[in-house]
C-alpha cells in the first residue's frame, strides 16, 4: 500500500526496477539475428554459385535433352536445399542449448535477472 500523497506510476512490462535491460537485450538479439541471417544468406549464395559453376555442363545437357527452364532451376535448387537441410538440422539442438546458456549470461551482465518471457522463446511443439 502506497503512503498518503505518494504517486503511482505505470511502467512497461519489459522494464524491471526502472531498467530497460530486457528491451536492450531484445534489440541486440534482433540485430545479431539479422547479421547472422545475412552471413548465412551470403554463404548459401556462394555455395549455389560454386555448385552451379562446377556443374555448368549439367544444365546444358539437360537443356539439350529438352528440359524446361523451370525444371533446370528446380534441379539446381534441390541440389542445394537437400544438403543444406541435412547440415542444418543437426545444428538446431546445439543452437537452442547455446541460446539457453548465452541469454541468461547477457541478462546477468546487464543488471537484474531476465524475466522468463525473454528466455523462453523456443517452445517444443
Amino acid at each position: 500500500m502506497a503512503p498518503l500523497g505518494a504517486t503511482a506510476t505505470a511502467t512497461d512490462a519489459r522494464t524491471v526496477n526502472g531498467s530497460d535491460g530486457a528491451a536492450v537485450i531484445d534489440t541486440l538479439t534482433r540485430a545479431l539475428t539479422l547479421i547472422l541471417l545475412a552471413v548465412a544468406g551470403v554463404g548459401v549464395l556462394g555455395g549455389v554459385v560454386l555448385e552451379t559453376h562446377e556443374r555448368i555442363r549439367d544444365p546444358g545437357v539437360h537443356k539439350a535433352l529438352g528440359t524446361a527452364p523451370l525444371q533446370t532451376v528446380t534441379l539446381v535448387l534441390v541440389s542445394v536445399v537437400l544438403p543444406g537441410l541435412a547440415g542444418g538440422a543437426p545444428g538446431v539442438p546445439p543452437g537452442l542449448a547455446v541460446h539457453r546458456a548465452v541469454m541468461p549470461a547477457m541478462g546477468d551482465s546487464a543488471g537484474p535477472p531476465l524475466p522468463e518471457v525473454v528466455l523462453d522463446v523456443h517452445r517444443t511443439p
